[in-house]
């Protein structure tokens, strides 16, 4: 605006260190060009008056402090015609100071910094807090639900032990690397050599590091499934413990695949001859990456991408060295071991190749599972066969629950995978098949 005679503004500085009270006028004999502007300091509105520099006139600063603690400056210019007392600028903004040559902090940004690095700490410690009772929330659920497991199988999902051993939180799972020197080392290794046929893997040297791995919500699930399996098998066993695989052809090789099974599942100390659900330990093979994002979120997107030359479902093998395949050549592989409620399993005994096969279909209703023996090139094989391995497919990810990830050295691994093939066909019918396979 142009500021011609004189101009009196409201709120004028009475002084600088009284309560913020203004009045601001000015007298401009030099019909100086003035600008008003006006900023919020503090707790009231203060304004500023500033002329541009058309009479010489110099401004003699003096720095005063007002009841708030905000540091304001005053000028009186004496050469513009006459010496005009009321002639002020005030100034209580850092971005102004550089008009002055001042450097007047305000008392905003001397308590900002402090006051945001407090609500940072707060915040973080509130998300913590949260978070560790969201977990032991979790924990604490999944003490109940696998309550009722037998005890030989629950020192493997025990949730109190991941809580009195200290594991590491590791996203929404529990994860501990297990050392070769302790007891538990000892228990993992006679459960992967006894039960799973590691003792060529492990005996490769391969292996380069052995991980617990606990997820609260998988072994909830994974409880809960058991005791709705359970309670079906004992009220209702006409619809969800059937047998008329018995009635079906080659009732031999079924028979016998059937068996196998049933020795499987007593060659584990947790089951017994009143086991209604039994549970069996199982390996899964893939890059290690993948084997960590499984025992985050379960098999639940590898079962909707697998048809299976089996049924569809997820796929699993009791046999470390048949898997060998579909791990060995990853640049990081990496083999999950896990517990699979197998409940009742339908004995298969069809070829992929053949008109009834069971490519692509679900699990035969009644059961709970399928089990089928395979030859060393992923074929089912016959009755009394040599050297035969396993497969196992179930539709429900609440039926699986990851323990251990064991990480190998790929180059280790590569000899062993060389010795298997040789008695494999060109075209791999193993486990889980395709997909899994690029896992």
């Amino acid at each position: 605006m142009q500021c011609n005679g004189t101009r009196t503004r409201e709120r004028d500085l009475i002084s600088p260190q009284v309560d913020g009270e203004c009045i601001l006028s000015q007298e401009n004999p030099c019909n100086l060009d003035c600008s008003l502007a006006t900023f919020a300091c503090d707790y009231s509105e203060w304004s500023y008056f500033g002329c541009d520099a058309v009479c010489g006139q110099v401004g003699k600063l003096d720095g005063y402090r007002n009841v708030t603690g905000a540091r304001v400056a005053y000028g009186r210019e004496s050469n513009c015609g006459s010496d005009n007392q009321h002639q002020r600028s005030i100034e209580c903004r850092v971005a102004d100071q550089a008009a002055c040559g001042l450097d007047i902090p305000t008392l905003a940004t001397a308590i900002s910094v402090p006051v945001a690095i407090l609500i940072f700490v707060a915040v973080g410690l509130l998300v913590y807090f949260l978070r560790r009772n969201k977990q032991r929330d979790a924990l604490s659920l999944a003490s109940v639900t696998v309550a009722a497991l037998p005890n030989a199988l629950l020192w493997h999902l025990d949730a109190a032990r991941v809580e009195e051993e200290h594991w590491e939180s590791f996203g929404d799972i529990f994860r501990k690397p297990v050392d070769p020197s302790t007891a538990e080392y000892t228990i993992v290794e006679d459960l992967f050599y006894r039960l799973l046929d590691g003792q060529r893997v492990g005996n490769s040297g391969a292996i380069r590091r052995v991980w617990s791995v606990f997820n609260p919500k998988l072994a909830s699930n994974f409880g809960t499934q058991m005791q709705i399996m359970a309670e079906r098998h004992t009220t209702d066993p006409l619809l969800f413990r059937k047998h008329d695989w018995e009635t079906l052809n080659r009732k031999e090789q079924r028979r016998w695949t059937k068996e196998q099974f049933d020795l499987a599942v007593r060659g584990c100390p947790w089951n017994s001859s009143t086991t209604t659900v039994p549970i069996l330990p199982v390996v899964h093979g893939t890059h290690v990456d993948t084997a960590w994002k499984i025992a985050a979120s379960g098999f639940a997107t590898l079962s909707s991408l697998d048809s299976g030359y089996y049924g569809s479902g997820i796929y699993f093998t009791s046999s470390a060295f048949y898997a060998l395949p579909y791990y060995a050549d990853k640049a990081q592989p990496a083999l999950l071991i896990c517990f699979v409620a197998a409940g009742n399993a339908f004995p298969v005994v069809e070829k992929n190749t053949e008109a009834n096969s069971l490519v692509g279909a679900a699990i035969r209703r009644g059961y709970q599972c399928h089990y089928v023996c395979t030859n060393p090139d992923g074929s089912p094989c016959t009755v009394s066969a040599k050297n035969h391995y396993d497969e196992i497919v179930v539709s429900q990810e609440s039926q699986v629950v990851p323990s251990y990830i064991l990480e190998f050295d790929q180059a280790a691994l590569l000899p062993l995978a060389k010795e298997l093939q040789l008695t494999r066909r060109a075209t791999v019918s193993g486990p889980g098949s395709h997909t899994i396979n690029k896992q």
